[in-house]
Formats: C-alpha cells, structure tokens, sequence
C-alpha cells in the first residue's frame, strides 16, 4: 500500500477528523490481514479460473478474420437504430466470409468471452443466433448488448447492438450531454461463429487498480481488485439465470480488494448503483453509490461513493491505471462526489 497524502493514515496522530476514518477502515485492515493470513477466503487467479471455463468450452470453435480491423473507427460501428439495422444487414456476409476465409480462434484466449457471465452465455449458446456488442469507444461509454437464440445472425446482431444502444441512453452523462458521453455509440464485436474484430478486442485484466480517498483529508490507499470468483462459481453460472445475467450487462460485479500486505475488503457494485464495502478485519460496513463510467483492458472501470454509519466518506476510483488516476484525478473525485 502507498499514501500520497502529507498526512499518511497509518501514522497520523489520531484526530476527530476522517483521516482516523480512513486508518480504521483502509490502513487497519491491511495491518491486521498483513498478519492474520486467515482474514480471508483464498483469490483465484485468473489463470485458474480461464482453466476452468475453457473445460466446459474448449470444444467451441470460432473463426476470426485473416487480417482483422481494429475496434476503432467507424467499423462496426452504431449510434443508433438505423445505423444497427444497416450494420446487421452486412453482419450475415460478414460472418460467412469470417468462418470461409479466416482462420479458427481458440475460445480460451478471448478472455472477454471466457472469463465474463455474459462471454460465456454467448459461448454456449447454440445456433448461429448469438452476438455481442459493446459501447464504443469503450473508455466512456459503458454498456453491453447481448443476443443470444435470434432467429439469424442478422437479427442477433440487430438486437445486440440495440440493446447495447438503449443501455447507453439510460447512463446519467448521456442524458445529461457530456461531450465525452455525446461519442457514444455501439461496436459489433462477435456474432454466430465469428470474432469480427482484431483479438486486442477480447483481451480482459486479470485484475485492476483501485484507488481509496477520503475526499476531507486527501488521504489515499492503493489497492488490486479481482473478480471473487473460484471455481466453483464459475461452475455455478455456467447455468446463470436471466436475472443473474441481466446484472452482469449492466455491470454488477462481487471484487476482493488486497494490497501487496494481503487481502483488505470485498467491495460489492450492483446493478441499480448499490455500492457496499466490507473491511475483512473488524467487519465494517461502508454503504453508498457507484457509477460506470467505461472500460479499461476489458473490465468496468467507475467511481464509487461510500459512507459509514458514523459519517465517514470514502471515495473510490475503480478500474483505472495508475497514470490515469493521476492525471484525471480531479475529475473522478468530483465524478463519485455527486454520488453523496
């Protein structure tokens, strides 16, 4: 763990300010966890959990183009309906030529598709009536769109890149005309057999950076989340209900947080903006409001905003590298700030 602030909150004096907040919810925890190695249940690697799922997929084979374009650009690319249904009439061609032409994708190094609720109902669905469709360009506009038993690959990819659509026109930035938010649109990324798009498209993180801040003191913890997820969860969703699948589009997600001293906290992002955040160590509950702002390498990166039952506010920058953090800073804070 690394502090930036003047007043670290492992050696601050205690003060009836947040800092002391801080040090009890961010700075214990990982003391204690540094020295009680059972303050929590195990973290699966991504590796771990790639293995298992490709067990149940690896049979599955997808084709990608022999020089596929890049997820950029106007490729694929929708902002609304009309330009969905013109991207759907080429999709079926598009698709055919893929799987004639291109050259067989093993399953297992698309991560985007192995390791996510959604890539595997996609896997797994059968008939050539499935696509998936992300927001675009990624960084800012956070929605996934997912058609799985279309009657063809045609309409798959019509219904994917509409859900995908209507998903964005229900974020807060978009309604309320971000410029950021104002370039988004769509992005067919699969359909039936095909990966339609070069594979830095499927890549997904292993884990991401999260960043604590008390927004009174400036203090702040470093932090690695990764999806809490073993194999026997991933055994479990294989079968995952339209419920659970709906949550997952809309970005919810179970993260065990740890620092290089051990495992810290569960933090809980769900699908109706619930924010909620454990601390391993003496079981503190900090509860509030978090907000998807985009992707990075593959995952939902957002802010949060969390407060304890005696008032103290904690602010979290999910998702985003280091640099980033940095650079943007300000601007993220106030992001989970108007969540309070």
């Amino acid at each position: 763990m690394r502090t930036d602030a003047k007043r670290s909150p492992l050696t601050a004096s205690p003060s009836p300010h947040v800092t002391v907040g801080l040090y009890a919810v961010i700075g214990l925890a990982l003391l204690i966890c540094a020295i009680v190695a059972a303050c929590s249940g195990p973290l699966f690697s991504s590796r771990e959990r790639i293995k298992v799922a490709d067990s149940d997929i690896r049979r599955i084979r997808l084709w990608q183009p022999d020089r596929p374009k890049p997820a950029t650009g106007p490729w694929l690319f929708a902002k609304d309906a009309a330009a969905a249904a013109a991207i759907a009439r080429s999709a079926g061609s598009a698709v055919a030529r893929t799987v004639a032409k291109g050259r067989p994708a093993d399953a297992a190094f698309a991560p985007l598709l192995v390791d996510t609720i959604a890539g595997r109902s996609l896997l797994r669905a059968a008939g050539p009536g499935r696509a998936y469709a992300i927001g675009a360009p990624a960084a800012h506009c956070p929605a996934i769109g997912l058609a799985l038993a279309a009657a063809t690959v045609e309409k798959a990819a019509e219904a994917a890149l509409s859900q995908c659509i209507a998903a964005l026109e229900t974020r807060p930035r978009l309604r309320s005309g971000d410029r950021a938010a104002a370039s988004c649109g769509c992005r067919l990324l699969a359909a039936g057999d095909a990966l339609l798009v070069a594979p830095e498209a499927f890549a997904r993180a292993r884990s991401v950076s999260v960043l604590a801040l008390d927004p009174d003191s400036g203090a702040s913890a470093a932090l690695i989340a990764e999806s809490r997820r073993g194999p026997a969860d991933l055994k479990a969703s294989a079968t995952a209900d339209a419920a659970a699948l709906k949550s997952a589009l809309a970005g919810a997600q179970s993260l065990a947080l740890r620092s290089a001293a051990g495992p810290a906290a569960q933090l809980e992002l769900r699908a109706n903006g619930a924010a909620l955040l454990r601390v391993k160590s003496d079981g503190a509950v900090l509860e509030g409001r978090w907000r998807a702002e985009g992707f990075r390498r593959g995952r939902w990166a957002g802010v949060a905003a969390l407060r304890r039952a005696d008032g103290l506010r904690m602010v979290m920058l999910i998702g985003y590298e280091p640099d980033e953090q940095k650079t943007r800073r300000a601007a993220l804070v106030a992001a989970a700030l108007e969540l309070f």
